[in-house]
C-alpha cells in the first residue's frame, strides 16, 4: 500500500462481499485503493440462491454457481485470499488478524475502510418436522452434496428444496427429473 491509496478489507468472498470489493474497484483505481479480501471457505462468488437449482438438477455443476473465480478477482486487483478467517477485529487499531487455514500463519492487516459481508446461518423454524430424518440445512458445496446423498429420489415424489432469497424463503419445489416443475 502505497502513502496516497487507501486500503478496503473486504471480511467475506461471496456474493455480498465481492460485489462490494467489485464495486470498490470500479470506482478506484489500484493506484488509489487497494482491497484485500478474506474468504474462509473453498468458493467466492458463488451464488447461494442457486444452490436449490443445484440440488434440482437444473444447475448441472457446482462450477455454474460461481460468478468469478478467485483468478478473475485478482485479475482485477482484489487480493483474495481464499481459506483465510478473520479471527480479530481491532477497530481503533483499524485493523484485522487473520489465520490462513491452510498453514496456521496468522497476520495483521491495516485497514482505512471495513466491509462484513459474512453471510448467515441458516434460521431452522420451530416448526414441527425441522428436526425429522431427511430434513437439511443447505449451504454450499459439501453441505449440499451431503443432502444430495441423504434425500434419495422416491418414485412419485422426488427431492424437494427451499432456500432463504433475498426477499424470503423459495417454496419447496420438487428437485427430481421428470417431476412436475
Amino acid at each position: 500500500m502505497s502513502l496516497m491509496s487507501e486500503r478496503l478489507v473486504v471480511i467475506g468472498g461471496d456474493a455480498a462481499g465481492m460485489s462490494a470489493a467489485s464495486q470498490a474497484r470500479r470506482l478506484k483505481g489500484p493506484g488509489e485503493l487497494e482491497i484485500v479480501a478474506f474468504e474462509r471457505g473453498h468458493f467466492s462468488s458463488y451464488s447461494a440462491c442457486g444452490i436449490p437449482y443445484w440440488v434440482g438438477g437444473d444447475v448441472s455443476a457446482r462450477g455454474e454457481l460461481i460468478a468469478r473465480s478467485p483468478e478473475e478477482h485478482r485479475a482485477r486487483d482484489i487480493d483474495l485470499r481464499m481459506r483465510t478467517e478473520v479471527t480479530e477485529i481491532d477497530v481503533p487499531g483499524q485493523r484485522v488478524r487473520s489465520r490462513d487455514l491452510a498453514s496456521g500463519a496468522e497476520a495483521w492487516t491495516g485497514f482505512d475502510k471495513l466491509v462484513i459481508a459474512t453471510g448467515a446461518r441458516p434460521l431452522r423454524p420451530p416448526l414441527p418436522g425441522i428436526d425429522a430424518p431427511g430434513v437439511h440445512g443447505c449451504r454450499p458445496s459439501a453441505t449440499v452434496r451431503r443432502c444430495w446423498t441423504r434425500c434419495p429420489v422416491r418414485r412419485g415424489g422426488g427431492r424437494s428444496s427451499s432456500a432463504p432469497g433475498t426477499s424470503g424463503w423459495r417454496w419447496p419445489r420438487p428437485c427430481s427429473t421428470g417431476a412436475t416443475r
